[in-house]
């Protein structure tokens, strides 16, 4: 009897609670999430608005780049490769800022690499998609990783809400969106670096287009802050869906 009283006492480990049912983490997971992104959702609203102010800045209408003569001029001095190919004419009603588009070729499916310039952009803002295709922009593997990242981050994304908690899932979902976040962040950045010097090379100047590159990363920013404060939302909501029931028997 004192053996066993001494062992129950001092010697067994203490009962170890159990994770909540896989039920009750998705639940958790799904309330976690829409809490998380309520509370991101001023960040969100930021973003685009500052987005908005920013294109309305960079759309003078005394400004032109869209003359193929500073686009040369941008494309010369950038190392974007000879295949990249500029498209002046918009694809679509509402299209008023310079993208860059990826290209691809997988099986059948085939996407040119190309950069549309439309009439009246900033020129701050054509070097910087002229900068998403300089230097490893011109890889086929990186324009690939360009093209699928978003994919990438949804499948993620859908990962970490619906695996348990600590499952290989959930880390790699976790990790995936981290990724993605990180790559966007540091793409924009690299193609501001460019698109700045390119415009030095070349000879173009443009007031305040260290201002409006650094605005529209700060934009990025804001997004991927909004995404960071979701996914934690999603991963203590797994966690404590205990507690909520607890919150809700008081209630």
């Amino acid at each position: 009897m004192l053996i066993n009283n001494y062992y129950l006492k001092y010697a067994a480990k203490p009962d170890i609670k159990s994770k909540p049912s896989y039920g009750d983490q998705l639940t958790g997971s799904l309330v976690g999430g829409f809490l998380g992104q309520a509370a991101a959702l001023p960040l969100t609203l930021g973003a685009g608005a500052i987005g908005s102010k920013l294109l309305s800045k960079a759309m003078p209408k005394d400004k032109t780049l869209s003359t193929a003569k500073d686009v040369d001029k941008l494309r010369k001095n950038m190392n974007v490769g000879k295949r990249l190919k500029i498209n002046h004419t918009p694809m679509a009603e509402g299209i008023k800022s310079p993208y860059f588009m990826p290209g691809m070729k997988l099986g059948g499916i085939k996407i040119d690499r190309h950069v549309y310039s439309p009439k009246g952009a900033h020129p701050a803002l054509m070097a910087h998609e002229l900068g998403h295709a300089s230097g490893i922009g011109r890889l086929r593997t990186y324009n690939r990783m360009m093209l699928a990242r978003k994919p990438l981050a949804v499948l993620g994304g859908v990962s970490a809400l619906l695996s348990p908690a600590d499952s290989i899932g959930e880390k790699a979902g976790i990790g995936v969106v981290a990724a993605e976040t990180a790559f966007t962040l540091g793409e924009e950045a690299r193609a501001s670096i460019k698109g700045l010097k390119g415009m030095k090379k070349a000879g173009i100047k443009a007031k305040g287009s260290k201002a409006l590159l650094a605005e529209a990363i700060g934009t990025y920013a804001l997004g991927a802050a909004a995404t960071g404060i979701g996914t934690y939302g999603v991963y203590k909501g797994k966690r404590n869906m205990d507690k909520l029931r607890s919150l809700q028997s008081w209630s």
